[in-house]
């Protein structure tokens, strides 16, 4: 048996902290308001990325300058890009092929 054995507790984090929300009336916004408003908080999360940012009077509302963040922000992009109508980007896509069989050239 080990002398020094772990607690298995957690460290109390904003991860594992309940959080009470209160809702007190809900409305639609158009998919244009939710491109908006996504767009601004992808662009505040590059800009806390930025080394430059670090201050507090430069942070803006998004994600943290954490690099485990960066996965998230990917998935909120894709979001981005099917609320703007345009198709999925794949980097393993054969190329395509303009109306007339031609290939487009890249």
């Amino acid at each position: 048996m080990s002398i020094n054995q772990r607690s298995k507790r957690a460290i109390p984090s904003t991860l594992n902290t309940p959080t009470a929300v209160n809702v007190n009336a809900v409305s639609s916004i158009s998919q244009a308001q939710a491109e908006q408003l996504l767009t601004q908080f992808i662009d505040a999360s590059e800009h806390n990325r930025n080394p430059l940012n670090l201050k507090d009077q430069d942070q803006k509302t998004g994600f943290s300058s954490n690099s485990e963040t960066i996965a998230v922000a990917s998935q909120l992009k894709r979001i981005q890009r099917s609320l703007r109508g345009l198709p999925p980007l794949s980097t393993s896509e054969a190329p395509e092929t303009m109306n007339n069989g031609e290939e487009a050239k890249q």
